[in-house]
């Protein structure tokens, strides 16, 4: 046999079976074998049949593919919005505190649709957000959020509260 078949042989049998051995054709087997002892490559032995004068043994190193690990879904608490002050031009927010949470997002619209909004990222349950005006009505709503290898995974934003 060519020595691309036998590799692609060698791949088949690998994937299919083992530690067990496999009848090419031809008077050709093959025995698969586990983990070579470093970890690196499993091994595919072809030989040929031991009556036939001129027997020949090679080994065809595969790289072994690690397994596939399934990455951890990260998952961050839903924060509730506990009391918002506002007096003159600045408003206290105070937030539900989520275990695990880097910190939160707090957002401030005039509208419920949130369409001009205001928005504070903060690490504590607590943010103050200045300029605006004690008369007018406002929709506040904040979320937690979760930094894991340099990327923000966020919570469910929180019921919206009318002040």
């Amino acid at each position: 046999m060519k020595k691309t078949n036998l590799l692609i042989f060698s791949i088949v049998i690998t994937i299919i079976c083992i530690s067990s051995i496999v009848s090419i054709g031809n008077n050709v087997s093959a025995v698969t074998t586990g983990n070579q002892g470093d970890g690196d490559c499993w091994g595919v032995d072809i030989f040929t049949d031991a009556a036939i004068e001129n027997t020949t043994t090679s080994r065809i190193s595969i790289t072994k593919v690690p397994p596939t690990t399934k990455s951890k879904k990260i998952t961050v608490g839903k924060t509730a919005i506990k009391k918002v002050i506002i007096k003159k031009d600045k408003a206290k927010i105070y937030l539900k505190k989520i275990k695990g949470a880097t910190g939160y997002v707090v957002k401030l619209s005039n509208s419920n649709k949130f369409k001009k909004v205001k928005t504070k990222k903060v690490k504590k349950t607590n943010c103050v957000i200045k300029n605006i005006k004690e008369s007018k009505k406002y929709y506040i709503k904040a979320r937690a959020y979760k930094k894991v290898g340099g990327k923000n995974y966020y919570g469910v934003w929180s019921k919206i509260k009318r002040k």
